[in-house]
């Protein structure tokens, strides 16, 4: 049996990589953090494999509970809405989170990787133009796109198929029931709403 040539080898990976989460989201790793080592441990793989459930089940819906620094941001509010972009750009996915800085920062790292040559390499669609390329907004030519929202903030005019929801209330804040209460009626009256299909937009928190 011959062995694979060097593109062959290529498509190959960049199959993998347009399949399952997981793997797209080791590589996507280096480009976000050049230089930084990515540890296999056992639960980024189980983590990325709810994430692709939760975004492509009908009204999917996934709370992800880990320490800080495992990854949960970079996974769900940063990687996985290229992925999902890369594969369908008519997807539509709003992030909310409680601050502009922490939203912006997201945006930022989420546009590096879509305009990065790996990401086009492996989604060549990816090399047509966006149509809006703002902190918070990114549109694509076939109309889907990533929304930063922020807690409190007008969502007014916004839809979308999968809504994540990454840092809705500052820890300290957390130990308020007034601020509690804020946030649970700032998602349940408008948030919410905005999911374009109630029967199947996915929520991931």
């Amino acid at each position: 049996m011959n062995e694979l040539n060097a593109q062959d080898r290529a498509a190959c990976a960049n199959a993998a990589r347009r399949q399952n989460f997981y793997v797209f989201m080791c590589d996507a790793f280096g480009v976000l953090h050049p230089g930084a080592e990515l540890a296999e441990d056992s639960y980024l793989e189980a983590l990325c494999f709810q994430l692709q459930e939760a975004a492509h089940e009908d009204k999917g819906r996934l709370i992800v509970t880990l320490p800080p620094r495992y990854l949960k941001s970079v996974a769900a509010s940063i990687v996985l809405p290229a992925w999902l972009l890369g594969r369908d750009g008519a997807t539509k996915v709003m992030v909310a989170s409680y601050a502009e800085a922490l939203a912006k920062d997201h945006a930022r790292q989420f546009r590096q990787l879509v305009k990065s040559g790996f990401y086009k390499s492996v989604f060549p669609g990816a090399t047509v133009p966006p149509r809006v390329d703002k902190a918070n907004e990114y549109t694509t030519a076939e109309g889907g796109g990533r929304r930063a929202v922020t807690e409190g903030g007008s969502v007014t005019g916004i839809g979308c198929d999968l809504m994540i929801i990454d840092d809705i209330i500052k820890a300290s804040d957390a130990r308020s029931d007034v601020n509690r209460e804020r946030v649970r009626q700032f998602f349940d009256n408008t948030l919410y709403s905005r999911l374009n299909d109630k029967q199947t937009g996915s929520i991931i928190v």
